[in-house]
């Protein structure tokens, strides 16, 4: 992560990571644009779009990651770097491709550039954040993949914690049921869930459940002022969705700000490949002529490289 994390700065190139890289590099770095892919954020995705020059290093590019394959990093040369040869181009072609472990090519490809030292100051902040403050963002269906985890903290006296997003589902799935099969859900509501508070407890961890929005400030502070492992139970709108959002079958360009707006940039040929964009919709012109803060701009002026963590 280290000579990732120099590879990043020495090239001042805007980053993004696949959902199993996140950790990878700072995100209190100004580079760091987020996560990639279908529910990563706008710049993220649009940077990607517009890059010239990718790094991929040890990402498999996934469909969640690449949306419509035709219309991924349209305009980029390739690099990608993986310890498996069967790897590198076979989902995405690769100009460049380069075998071996990550920490070994990356740290050949530092000797090779020419510039000036790097300021080691970042990659020296982000080994200082461990031992700070450890929060994991769950849902209640996710969590109970890895609940036995609860029992590890414990043990080993880490004081971690945990904010469950309860809403009573399989909030992704039951989003593209929702928004993709005509609201025809199926297997993605929970109705035999545990009292994640008693649960917890039984672990031997401190719990509190929210009900209301007015609690949830407090409720927040008890448990990030808490010196043990601390489990909040956040009871939210089961109707609720994630966005933005990249549909399968789309583009880095077509991304959905809501149930029914899109970002999409106008077609040079005036196509519209999103049936939900009409050109009456006020909310959707604006998104089809965009004022002068449109993320299109921040896009040509972030820089050339975009280096991809591994996943």
């Amino acid at each position: 992560c280290a000579t990732f994390t120099q590879l990043v700065q020495r090239k001042h190139a805007p980053c993004t990571l696949t959902l199993m890289g996140l950790g990878a590099y700072p995100a209190s770095s100004e580079l760091w644009l987020g996560m990639l892919g279908m529910h990563g954020p706008l710049e993220a995705n649009l940077v990607m779009h517009g890059a010239d020059l990718v790094v991929c290093v040890g990402a498999r590019f996934d469909d969640r990651v690449t949306g419509d394959l035709a219309h991924f990093c349209p305009n980029a040369r390739i690099i990608h770097i993986d310890i498996d040869p069967c790897s590198t181009g076979k989902v995405v072609r690769a100009d460049v491709g380069l075998v071996g472990d990550c920490g070994a090519v990356l740290a050949a490809l530092l000797a090779k550039l020419d510039a000036a030292p790097i300021d080691h100051g970042l990659t020296a902040d982000w080994w200082r954040q461990i031992g700070k403050v450890v929060v994991c963002v769950s849902g209640d269906a996710s969590i109970l993949v890895n609940i036995q985890e609860l029992a590890t903290a414990v043990q080993h006296k880490c004081p971690v914690k945990v904010i469950l997003s309860d809403n009573g589902c399989m909030g992704m799935v039951r989003q593209w049921q929702e928004l993709h099969h005509d609201g025809r859900y199926s297997h993605s509501y929970s109705e035999a869930m545990p009292g994640f508070v008693a649960l917890a407890r039984a672990f031997g961890w401190n719990a509190r459940r929210v009900e209301h929005a007015g609690d949830l400030e407090a409720a927040l502070q008890e448990c990030l002022s808490s010196e043990t492992p601390y489990f909040l139970d956040v009871v939210v709108e089961q109707a609720e969705n994630c966005f933005p959002m990249i549909p399968s079958g789309r583009g880095h360009h077509e991304i959905m700000l809501a149930k029914d707006r899109w970002y999409r940039p106008a077609s040079p040929c005036g196509e519209d490949r999103s049936p939900a964009l009409a050109k009456s919709d006020p909310c959707v012109a604006g998104l089809l002529a965009p004022p002068a803060h449109d993320h299109r701009i921040a896009v040509d002026k972030v820089g050339a490289a975009v280096a991809v963590g591994k996943a």
